[in-house]
């Protein structure tokens, strides 16, 4: 069972992930180049949308949006954040995490409204589905 207590993924040596941008040092220029960061929970999200071409992702170990991580992403200077949480983040907890980051740029989410996930699906576990996700996305009001 996944919670609080029993986290899904264990690292194996120490390190402060509230720090760290899974991926940035090799999806910088593609964020700079499509002026464009999506930001997965986990840092397999950010390698599923490596393999599908989408190469401007962002992992964060979570759904919760530290200071530092929020420093880094205002950093890349990319006009436009697509946050793409996992089925199971409620839409008022994404756009919780939205509103720390729309002082900085315009701030969009993916939400799937058509229950096309599984339940716990990430939007980029299946490519058709990312597709379909990340063309309707919300933009922030």
């Amino acid at each position: 069972v996944v919670d609080e207590y029993n986290p899904k993924y264990i690292y194996l040596h120490q390190c402060a992930k509230a720090k760290i941008l899974f991926g940035l040092y090799k999806t910088l220029p593609h964020i700079k180049e499509s002026n464009e960061v999506i930001i997965c929970e986990s840092e397999k999200g950010v390698m599923q949308l490596w393999d599908m071409g989408v190469k401007n992702a962002v992992g964060i170990g979570g759904h919760s949006l530290s200071e530092w991580q929020i420093t880094l992403i205002a950093q890349t200077s990319a006009a436009n954040i697509v946050i793409a949480y996992d089925k199971d983040v409620s839409q008022k907890d994404v756009e919780k995490e939205c509103e720390k980051l729309s002082p900085f740029r315009r701030v969009e989410y993916i939400l799937d409204t058509e229950d096309i996930l599984d339940e716990k699906e990430s939007p980029m576990d299946n490519p058709d589905k990312w597709w379909k996700l990340y063309a309707s996305r919300k933009i922030l009001i």
